[in-house]
């Protein structure tokens, strides 16, 4: 499987910081892609911005408790994105995958 583009980081959420996001594909400030969690909606969600507007390609359920560190992984090959988020001390991982537009 060869990759067009790997991300991977390790949060937390502490304090005021109640999201993690990994941008990818950025043609200009009103074109890209955006892999988002956020605490309080427990939610992972892959987005896609064309001038201002907002399109979720993909979300799933995910339970976050604050204060714990998570993993979230990207990869894209050719018009297919697969993410998983994976809290840590944890075998179980959530899963999403869509299509993009090349």
């Amino acid at each position: 499987w060869l990759t067009d583009c790997y991300a991977r980081g390790v949060f937390q959420y502490t304090g005021s910081t109640k999201s993690a996001n990994i941008a990818f594909r950025v043609e200009d400030d009103d074109d890209y892609y955006v892999l988002h969690t956020h605490i309080n909606n427990n939610v992972m969600r892959l987005d896609r911005y064309v001038s201002g507007v907002l399109n979720t390609l993909a979300s799933v359920s995910i339970t976050e408790q604050q204060s714990q560190d998570f993993e979230l992984t990207l990869m894209v090959r050719g018009n297919t994105a697969v993410a998983w988020h994976t809290p840590n001390n944890q075998n179980a991982s959530h899963r999403l995958q869509a299509n993009i537009e090349v």
